[in-house]
């Protein structure tokens, strides 16, 4: 009886027939194995998932940071525009060929500026004593350089922040003034300072209502012009189209009010750029002298 039984056992081996026993051994194992792969996909294998989609995030996050550094230019009706950020009412951007935050200024120039002397004097102008700070540098001098102020800062700004210094490093010749009360002066207040060429006026906030009266009514004494979120934009809108003044509109990111609109107003000058300071509030040149001073130097360099 037992050798039957082997004897039967040895042929179903032989013929791959196995008994149940042997059948519900292998599910038992599949089983197992099965139990032992959800059981490690679960530990692990979410964990893996969660930490692509982290990772897809962060690379996202960084090439946001990042295009709000490297300028993109929107084509419009009225020109090109080159922003470090994202203007308001933009459509398609592609990258501009010339790029105001890169390169950044060479080390001799911000070595130079150290050793930038500055001057101050005094002139009349329309009745008005108008004090001012200059600095020239030696040797030929490149574009002059008009800086104008907004309500709540003088003339001084700009030796704060280190921007008349870094401008004659740059070999540039740069003025610094502090506004009167009356308007429409400009045209009075250079030759009073000895500047016979077309300048580049630097203008935020308050002083838009000095500088764009002289844009619409002198252009041809203008050889760029950088405004920083001014007053008066809307003013003046209907001549900006004839005007074919180099322009760099610059302005905060944060600055939701007079920076985006005097954007939505300036933008209409023909042949203009514009920097959106990323972070920075409405006096833009304030929060981020360093990426100011890169647009200022690779806007002049552009003239």
């Amino acid at each position: 009886m037992s050798a039957g039984r082997e004897n039967t056992s040895e042929k179903m081996m032989k013929y791959g027939i196995y008994s149940v026993q042997d059948g519900s051994r292998l599910v038992r194992i599949l089983i197992g194995l099965f139990i032992i792969v959800s059981i490690v996909y679960f530990l692990f294998g979410r964990k893996s998932s969660h930490d692509i989609k982290a990772m897809s995030h962060d690379t996202n996050k960084q090439s946001h940071d990042v295009s709000k550094i490297h300028e993109v230019c929107e084509q419009s009706n009225h020109g090109n525009v080159i922003n470090s950020g994202t203007p308001p009412n933009s459509h398609t951007h592609t990258p501009h060929p010339q790029s105001l935050t890169v390169p950044a200024i060479p080390d001799d120039i911000i070595a130079r500026s150290k050793d930038m002397l500055i001057t101050t004097g005094s002139i009349t102008a329309q009745d008005c004593q108008v004090f001012y700070r200059e600095v020239v540098p030696q040797g030929d001098k490149k574009e002059t350089v008009l800086l104008l102020h907004g309500q709540s800062f003088t003339s001084e700004t700009w030796t704060e922040i280190r921007t008349l210094q870094m401008l004659g490093g740059m070999g540039h010749r740069a003025v610094a003034v502090d506004l009167p009360d009356p308007t429409h002066f400009l045209g009075d207040l250079l030759p009073r300072l000895s500047v016979t060429t077309p300048v580049v006026v630097v203008s935020p906030s308050m002083s838009g209502r000095f500088s764009l009266p002289f844009l619409t009514e002198s252009p041809d004494k203008m050889r760029g012009f950088v405004p920083v979120a001014p007053v008066d934009s809307d003013k003046f809108s209907d001549k900006y189209e004839s005007i074919q003044v180099p322009t760099a509109i610059v302005y905060g990111e944060k600055d939701k009010r007079l920076g985006e609109w005097s954007y939505r107003h300036l933008k209409l000058l023909p042949n203009h750029r514009v920097v959106v300071i990323p972070g920075a509030g409405h006096a833009a040149y304030m929060d981020n002298p360093t990426l100011w001073h890169t647009v200022l130097y690779n806007f002049l360099n552009s003239l």
